[in-house]
């Protein structure tokens, strides 16, 4: 527990009752995560979940993800009347000694433009840029092409297995707790593609305003398409009306054609960055959307 006798605030492990608080705190900056999303963030960070109490009242959020040797820093929000008073920089030292105790040597995340000078404080280095591309149904060429040949099929439990294996050999590190838990909690919200094995996989679920696609792992870019075709049109079905969110590496300028072509705009940017020892060796030409920027 650490404290500071000036705001009398505590750090404490964040909990399932500090949801509906959490969900408040996330949607004052207009951010997309649901319920469903705070509750997978615990389950996947288990330990590394951290809140700031002041008075009672949830004032601040952070949660560490760690993926075999290393750890994706996420969720860290202060409420706005709270900020500039120590509280961002407690919960980092906090995460940072999490990932220490543990012997993790890199550390990742995805930053805001405003979280940008505060990570930097404290080491972290830039990689790349991360675009949000936002859609409607309406104004998106979803017509799915079948000139490639390509027929994604929809998702399965049994292709589990495939499908974390595409996306370690994708991303470089093993996220099987996340791939299984979407997989529960959205059954039936994804294709996948390959002949005699998995060669391509999308997940989509519904979010609190914009419904998020995500991740999109492909050997082709035509492979790429036909997958990401497959999830709109799905979508179309659900919610002929529904917003759609992406992200993505902005230094793949064949996922970045792709999404223009299919009628998505830039409409916002965030720095990928990382402080320790940048080793992750994945495949990023065949990583063409990102899970979201909470777990990268």
């Amino acid at each position: 527990m650490i404290s500071d006798d000036r705001l009398n605030y505590k750090i404490l492990p964040f909990t399932e009752d500090d949801i509906p608080e959490a969900m408040d705190l996330k949607n004052a900056l207009g951010w997309n995560q649901t319920v469903a999303d705070w509750k997978r963030f615990l389950y996947l960070a288990g330990e590394g979940s951290f809140k700031v109490l002041i008075e009672y009242r949830l004032a601040a959020t952070c949660f560490v993800f760690i993926r075999d040797h290393i750890a994706w820093l996420a969720m860290l929000i202060v409420k706005e009347e709270y900020k500039r008073r120590g509280i961002g920089r407690a919960l980092m030292e906090k995460s940072l000694t999490y990932c220490k105790e543990r012997g993790i040597k890199l550390i990742k995340l995805d930053g805001t433009q405003e979280g940008y000078p505060f990570y930097k404080r404290f080491g972290f280095l830039d990689e790349g840029a991360v675009g949000m591309f936002k859609g409607k149904i309406g104004s998106l060429d979803y017509v799915r092409s079948l000139a490639s040949g390509l027929k994604p099929k929809r998702v399965e439990m049994t292709n589990l297995e495939g499908i974390i294996s595409i996306d370690t050999e994708a991303f470089g590190v093993g996220r099987a707790a996340l791939i299984e838990r979407l997989f529960v909690d959205y059954p039936e919200s994804g294709f996948i593609s390959g002949v005699k094995a998995i060669s391509g996989y999308i997940l989509f679920k519904p979010g609190h305003h914009s419904y998020q696609i995500g991740p999109l792992i492909a050997s082709s870019r035509m492979e790429a398409e036909a997958l990401l075709d497959a999830a709109i049109e799905r979508i179309g079905i659900e919610n002929r009306k529904a917003d759609i969110c992406i992200y993505s590496l902005l230094n793949y300028p064949d996922a970045a054609r792709l999404f223009k072509r299919k009628g998505f705009a830039c409409v916002r940017r965030l720095i990928r960055m990382y402080k320790g020892e940048n080793v992750l060796q994945g495949r990023e030409n065949m990583l063409y959307i990102l899970s979201g920027p909470e777990k990268g």
